[in-house]
């Protein structure tokens, strides 16, 4: 084998495997893989909506839990530096308080983390279809809070100072995503139901016409 002929033979399959990596591409875009009509099934399932609500509901919970035990810790080192006698004691309720914060942190966070892996499972199931921005918007905002809360609440766990604010702003965050998911479960029922009424129309007319058949016949 030349030299032209290699080079011939390299080119072409540099265009195969480019050919073939479009070719992937392009079926991943277009929703091709079974697999990724399987996750988008198990994405928008009863179940895996309830999950997500509930999930949704001990976030906000865990985080309201963690804002009154800071106002908790907040009033203990008040009395402690009001009542000298009893330091000992405030400082025991101070390190329980700590602790109690610092288990429902690590909660929330792991809590984000399976919706930030949720987006992502979304995004690849999705293809083309998740950057519909007419019909994404939402889901984009929704992205942007899961993103951003997690972001914050890793920045809180390398952080010494929790400024109460914050918090307030990260529950402002998850209170809207919660509606959110509500708003889209109550979509997706209403779709669901003009889906069937359209299911049951069609079957009215094929019934229809085949007893017109028949009286014909």
């Amino acid at each position: 084998m030349n030299k032209k002929e290699t080079d011939k033979f390299v080119i072409n399959e540099k265009e195969n495997i480019s050919a073939s990596s479009n070719r992937c591409n392009s079926k991943w875009w277009n929703q091709g893989y079974n697999h990724q009509q399987i996750i988008c099934r198990i994405i928008e399932s009863f179940y895996f909506r309830a999950l997500t609500i509930f999930l949704v509901i001990l976030d906000i919970s865990l985080l309201i839990a963690e804002i009154m035990l800071d106002s908790l810790k907040i009033q203990s080192t008040c009395e402690s530096y009001f009542h000298h006698s009893s330091n000992h004691y405030h400082e025991m309720i101070k390190e329980r308080i700590e602790l109690f914060m610092e288990i429902s942190h690590y909660a929330s966070i792991i809590i984000l983390s399976f919706f930030v892996i949720e987006l992502l499972f979304r995004i690849y199931a999705s293809g083309k279809e998740f950057w519909n921005i007419r019909r994404k918007k939402m889901e984009y905002f929704d992205a942007f809070v899961v993103i951003t809360s997690l972001i914050i609440d890793l920045y809180f766990l390398r952080s010494k100072k929790k400024n109460l604010s914050k918090k307030i702003l990260i529950f402002s965050f998850r209170l809207w995503r919660f509606v959110r998911i509500i708003s889209s479960v109550a979509e997706s029922v209403r779709d669901e139901q003009i889906e069937h009424k359209q299911r049951l129309n069609k079957q009215y007319l094929i019934a229809i016409h085949r007893l017109a058949d028949l009286l014909l016949h």
